[in-house]
């Protein structure tokens, strides 16, 4: 089956994501008997629930072996969110592989003279979303999280590298070379009110604190609100126009943090009360490789190391006196990608599109992503015409796929070992962690969730009492009500009623 990118305009903003092929019809149908059960019952479900836009609603579930047994709206082309996530993690684990490692390359274009590098330090960056500087990740216990099993610490790093060069002065630049990938931070279709929060950080081959900082906003003793950084670096700056309060029963607005979009002016707004908190924010940042350069320059100098010059971009391909002279590499695939799908995490899967795209079409960009996952698609067989692939997490609205396409590449990844244990399990881990609970999907279900405003998605695999893996995607669209209103009544009713069958007895 081929597969071919076609332009497409939508919202008036030309762009290549969709993929258009030849349409592949359903497989065998199911036996009669459990086939009219599920129809009666997931039926009811969706009927009852009230809370749906049946025109935007599609259902797909089936037997590994391709036994279908229950559909609605099958190949409807609805926004995916973070379903999307799935052919991200598909193709990277096809064409890159769970053991590949995002490289970060330090390099010298001078000697190092008595301790004293004579020219400059350059970082090229390769990718890696995974890299996090100490006081960011102290700042992040502190609140309560903790270092994801995917990150490593660029301090320990990089200082572990000069100490074996013997370097303690750098009397040139840091030059920060990330043009591995292109240097379009923000994908055209996300929403500008998404900018300054955490899931929308922006993507570059050079990235730090998952392209974030860290705020601790809290009231001192003499009355005045005081906020810290982490990292505590001069690339942002950070104001206060919000309110001081009494008490918490005087609080109107909830502590937030916005900045202003193509800056690095952050401002915090909201009401601190008085003998409560701290409070703990985090924004985004802009340009996420001078970002880095700037972060790099601060870590050099709290350890002793100083360095004359100042953080500046460059591509040094091609550059015949830079010479590397260590290399920070990422975590496994593998583990990325466990992290990525059990958390969810956007920025993740940005980066390993474009770097799908930079390694297998000579593209990094989200286009090039689009092309290779199209690829992917195309190769497997499993494409349907008219689906759209605008970005690799699901933040984008331009996203169109179909519940079948859904299942039949769950279906084809199945016995990968990496793509099964990187799902969130009902009950268990990751964004399933609260749902299902003391139900026969609890510890069974295998499953990626999806949530944007008025969309809703589960996508995944499911064991029967009679021990038959069942794939299933659901998609909702259009509804108007709160998702987790969604999740609770209809997809978790599904996913229970699936895990509590016995097929053995519907046949």
């Amino acid at each position: 089956m081929s597969v071919s990118p076609t332009s497409t305009t939508i919202t008036g903003i030309t762009t290549t994501p969709t993929v258009i092929t030849s349409h592949t019809t359903s497989p065998t149908t199911s036996k009669p008997i459990l086939s009219n059960y599920l129809k009666l019952k997931i039926d009811e479900i969706l009927t009852t629930s009230r809370v749906l836009d049946l025109d935007n609603t599609g259902i797909f579930i089936s037997t590994l072996d391709g036994e279908v047994i229950y559909v609605y709206n099958h190949h409807k082309l609805l926004i995916p969110a973070s379903n999307m996530k799935l052919l991200t993690a598909a193709a990277a684990l096809k064409y890159l592989g769970p053991d590949y490692r995002f490289e970060t390359v330090l390099l010298v274009d001078g000697e190092v003279v008595d301790g004293t590098l004579k020219g400059n330090l350059i970082v090229r960056g390769c990718g890696d979303p995974t890299l996090v500087s100490s006081d960011w990740a102290t700042k992040l216990s502190e609140s309560g999280g903790s270092l994801r099993e995917s990150h490593h610490v660029l301090d320990n790093e990089v200082l572990e590298v000069l100490a074996k060069l013997g370097i303690k002065k750098v009397d040139g630049d840091i030059i920060i070379d990330d043009y591995y990938i292109d240097k379009e931070f923000v994908h055209p279709s996300w929403e500008a009110g998404d900018l300054s929060y955490y899931y929308a950080a922006q993507v570059g081959a050079l990235t730090v604190n998952e392209n974030t900082v860290r705020l601790k906003v809290y009231v001192d003793s003499s009355g005045r609100v005081k906020m810290e950084t982490a990292p505590s670096v001069a690339y942002v700056e950070v104001s206060f126009e919000g309110r001081i309060v009494k008490n918490s029963s005087e609080v109107k607005q909830k502590l937030t943090a916005v900045r202003a979009l193509g800056t690095n002016k952050i401002t915090v707004l909201g009401d601190v009360a008085v003998g409560t908190g701290p409070y703990y924010l985090v924004v985004t940042i802009h340009d996420p490789g001078m970002y880095f350069g700037a972060v790099l320059k601060d870590i050099l100098q709290k350890h002793g190391i100083e360095v004359l010059g100042n953080v500046r971009r460059a591509n040094t391909t091609g550059w015949s006196n830079a010479k590397s002279v260590g290399s920070l590499m990422s975590k496994p695939l593998a583990i990325i990608l466990k992290d990525m799908l059990k958390e969810s995490i956007n920025l993740y899967a940005e980066h390993i599109m474009k770097v799908l795209g930079k390694e297998i079409v000579g593209e990094g960009s989200w286009s090039g992503g689009s092309k290779t996952i199209g690829k992917m698609l195309g190769e497997l067989g499993i494409s349907e015409p008219g689906i759209a692939i605008a970005d690799g997490s699901g933040l984008s609205r331009w996203n169109r796929l179909t519940p079948y396409l859904l299942v039949k590449l769950l279906t084809a990844f199945y016995n990968d070992k990496c793509f099964y244990d990187s799902l969130p399990i009902a009950g268990v881990d990751g964004t399933l962690r609260n749902r299902m609970l003391s139900t026969s999907a609890q510890g069974n279900l295998r499953a990626k969730t999806g949530t944007l405003t008025g969309v809703s998605a589960l996508s995944g695999y499911v064991t029967t009492r009679d021990n038959k893996v069942l794939v299933f995607s659901m998609i909702f669209n259009g509804f108007t009500v709160s998702s987790s209103t969604v999740k609770k009544s209809v997809e978790d009713s599904i996913g229970i009623l699936l895990a509590d069958l016995d097929t053995s007895v519907l046949t």
